[in-house]
């Protein structure tokens, strides 16, 4: 009987040091860094599941200001991945910046089976890597987000298409399911349905297709899912005896699913799912030395040691570079007309409203401030309501003392004089919720960066 451990993170969105609210580091790409070392590499995978390279403030520093998207490329490298399946926001640089990404980790497999160049046939990414570990053979099939076009620029996706992730897995799992042990599935998706009851947690939407592909698709052991920024982990139990190990590995780093397995003459038996804090395994105190980890807390190898000098050669400059970037964000100004006048075209409005704190009113704004008010996960919102409610929101932002900048005009109103506007998270606070018609996880912050 062999065990075998899958590990995967998912939605790192470039964070080197990840902190708490109380300011205890528990995540980023520097801890995985230093976690991948406490791994069993000839029992365990390490996966990343996307929105890796993109969303953090300081990651889209480096790769639009600093003009050193190679640090960061050379930081996912120094990780190890087994393999990265691209995310939305992995596209947000366009295709050709995560090929780039490809080329600097030559160790690491990319996995999109549902991709395609537009109106082709032609993959960028493969669509399964079989991996082999302890003898037991490994599938794993890489499945991007279905959604990704319109989460994505559109001068980035334009050329790209997404193929249905059920008809997709249908074929690929059917391909090779005879040929190996393990069939595991990375796929950057939410979560739609309590996956142990089967009731409905949100409208159905092609981002979040967990539960659909559990209950289409035969011949899956696990999958990672993703995009939510949410963290669970358990076994779903299908029609018969059907067991599918499941993770999700919440954000920036500070878990990493793991999906265990004992597997004996072909036979699987599923262990269960669970989430592994990042900073215990980088502590040496996740479980000692069960299956998929080592027991002891320094480099046992000279791959581990040549890691840890990697993590200090790396940090030394992502230290510098931060103490630039926290000065670069506090005094380069923005423009708050610019940034309405980008919201408007950008999601297609007739108007946007930016609110911003009362602060700004006695000093230009900063990228520091533009930060500070377009927040993941949801930095857009798309509203619609009469005149007159309008208005009485935009009153109430100023009798509250913010700022506020209002773009286009009211174009496109009714006969009965209703209002469409995009506003940022907290203009939106002034109007009923009812009124938002649609949120956007587009990543302001970045896109405004590229245009400036």
């Amino acid at each position: 009987m062999t065990q075998i451990d899958i590990y995967a993170t998912s939605d790192v969105h470039g964070h080197w040091a990840y902190r708490s609210r109380e300011g205890e580091l528990v995540g980023g790409i520097g801890q995985l860094i230093l976690a991948a070392d406490s791994l069993d590499h000839e029992r365990a995978l390490l996966l990343d599941n996307g929105d890796t390279i993109n969303g953090a403030w300081f990651a889209s520093y480096l790769v639009r200001v600093a003009k050193r998207t190679d640090l960061l490329a050379d930081a996912l490298a120094a990780v190890g991945f087994d393999s990265f399946v691209p995310g939305n926001h992995d596209f947000d640089y366009g295709l050709q910046v995560l090929q780039y990404f490809q080329d600097a980790m030559p160790d690491t497999v990319f996995l999109a089976a549902n991709l395609r160049i537009a109106d082709t046939s032609e993959q960028p990414f493969q669509s399964v890597q079989v991996f082999e570990r302890s003898g037991v053979k490994i599938a794993v099939i890489g499945i991007a987000n279905a959604a990704t076009g319109a989460l994505t620029p559109w001068e980035h996706a334009s050329n790209l298409h997404f193929d249905d992730v059920v008809t997709t897995l249908n074929m690929e799992v059917a391909a090779i399911r005879s040929e190996v042990d393990l069939v595991i599935v990375s796929y950057h998706g939410g979560v739609e349905r309590n996956l142990e009851t089967g009731e409905a947690t949100q409208y159905p939407n092609p981002e979040d297709e967990t539960w659909r592909i559990l209950s289409s698709v035969k011949g899956i052991d696990g999958i990672i899912a993703g995009h939510q920024h949410r963290a669970s982990a358990g076994i779903y139990r299908g029609a018969g005896s059907a067991e599918v190990v499941y993770a999700q590995p919440g954000y920036a780093g500070e878990y990493l699913a793991k999906l265990s397995f004992e597997v004996a003459d072909g036979t699987v038996k599923v262990r269960g799912g669970e989430l592994v804090k990042t900073a215990d395994l980088v502590a040496g105190t996740s479980g000692g030395s069960g299956a998929g980890l080592r027991a002891e807390t320094e480099p046992a190898t000279e791959a581990g040691f040549d890691r840890l000098a990697k993590y200090q050669e790396i940090n030394r400059q992502f230290s510098e570079l931060d103490a630039n970037f926290n000065v670069w964000l506090k005094t380069e100004a923005v423009s708050p007309a610019e940034v309405a006048q980008f919201l408007t075209e950008r999601f297609f409005t007739p108007m946007s409203v930016v609110a911003l704190p009362s602060h700004t009113a006695k000093r230009t704004p900063t990228w520091q401030d533009l930060a500070d008010i377009f927040r993941a996960p949801y930095q857009a919102f798309i509203m619609q309501m009469p005149l007159s409610e309008f208005e009485t929101g935009i009153d109430s932002i100023r009798e509250a003392g913010l700022v506020i900048e209002i773009s286009g005009e009211r174009a496109g109103e009714s006969a009965a004089h209703y209002v469409r506007f995009v506003t940022n998270l907290l203009g939106s606070s002034f109007f009923h919720p009812s009124r938002i018609m649609s949120k956007s996880v587009a990543n302001i912050f970045d896109e405004l960066l590229g245009r400036s």
